[in-house]
């Protein structure tokens, strides 16, 4: 996992998350969004006709768009800020500060995207999927 190898001791052990040595971030969130985005799209076009199921999936991607905005504005933007920091700079209590809200707010932002997979899963388990009843 790359929160706790991230936040062990910045900006040194941002190492993992710099855009030389590190995991490339972009090159697996992008493209693990627009698959995401497709299959919300997906379980729409599949689900509006059965209201029961349309809530549910309504409210995943609901909770999806939610998880996103805040990402968006706040997530990744102190993310891309944390991949310029020289990794041979000292470590200031601001930095630190922002190390442990950034790592802290993530907490709450996993629920979103756990009620996002649940609703989706709800949504296809109930009857009239695929014609099943």
């Amino acid at each position: 996992m790359i929160v706790p190898q991230f936040k062990a001791d910045p900006p040194r052990s941002f190492r993992i998350i710099q855009k030389d040595t590190g995991v490339p971030l972009q090159r697996f969130w992008i493209p693990v969004h627009i698959f995401i985005t497709l299959a919300l799209a997906g379980a729409v076009l599949a689900n509006w006709k059965f209201p029961v199921r349309r809530v549910f999936v309504l409210i995943a991607i609901l909770s999806y768009v939610v998880m996103r905005l805040w990402s968006g504005f706040y997530f990744i933007r102190e993310m891309l800020r944390f991949q310029k920091v020289p990794l041979e700079s000292e470590p200031s209590t601001e930095l630190l500060h922002r190390v442990k809200r950034w790592t802290t707010l993530t907490w709450f932002r996993e629920p979103l995207d756990f009620i996002t997979l649940i609703c989706l899963l709800v949504a296809l388990s109930l009857p009239g999927f695929f014609g099943c009843t």
